[in-house]
């Protein structure tokens, strides 16, 4: 990334955590890294729901979210916007929004994902005590998210092909993590919910 960042680039857009590949991003050294280039930082968090996310302390410029994966009703996402981070509107002519976005504001969208906001704050610890056992000794990271504890390997698909999944590659590696996650969820021993 360090090469691909030049003295020309205007804005760096990266997600925070890839739910396809699991692969998670180290954001607060890229958000480093762009502030001291002069570039500004959009950060995509939409798959990051369940990790602690403080602005204040990670100096991105942009960072989007939907509400549907911290269940919110589907239809209504947030965009932050650090102050004085340069920012045009995508549609002119209302109010709404300090003058972001015209058109009228969905508020029964708006307050289900302040009140799933609200909760998954108040949820997330437990949520952490309750979800890594299940995930095995390996499924911690230093920033905290959660990875599981099986591998590509385990689905047939080698190290080298982490990014050349097919559809149906990717359907079936799905059902399989859901699979021995429920397992795992009802007690099954590690080895049962590998398939092994």
């Amino acid at each position: 990334m360090e090469a691909a960042i030049t003295d020309e680039t205007a804005i760096v857009s990266l997600m925070w955590a890839n739910d396809e590949t699991s692969v998670v991003f180290p954001v607060e050294q890229i958000a480093e890294f762009c502030l001291a280039r002069g570039a500004l930082y959009h950060c995509d968090a939409v798959q990051a729901g369940k990790v602690p996310i403080d602005v204040r302390r990670i100096p991105v410029d942009y960072r989007s979210n939907t509400g549907h994966k911290s269940h919110a009703p589907k239809g209504i996402g947030a965009l932050y916007v650090r102050r004085k981070a340069p920012f045009s509107p995508l549609i002119d002519g209302g109010h709404q929004e300090r003058n972001r976005r015209g058109g009228t504001e969905n508020v029964p969208l708006i307050v289900g994902l302040g009140k799933a906001a609200e909760l998954a704050c108040k949820h997330l610890p437990d949520y952490h005590k309750k979800v890594r056992p299940l995930l095995g000794p390996d499924s911690h990271s230093p920033r905290g998210i959660m990875r599981p504890s099986w591998n590509r390997e385990d689905f047939g698909v080698s190290p080298q092909g982490a990014f050349k999944f097919t559809p149906e590659q990717a359907h079936q590696m799905r059902a399989e993590v859901s699979k021995r996650y429920k397992m795992q969820q009802v007690g099954a021993p590690s080895e049962t919910a590998a398939g092994k």
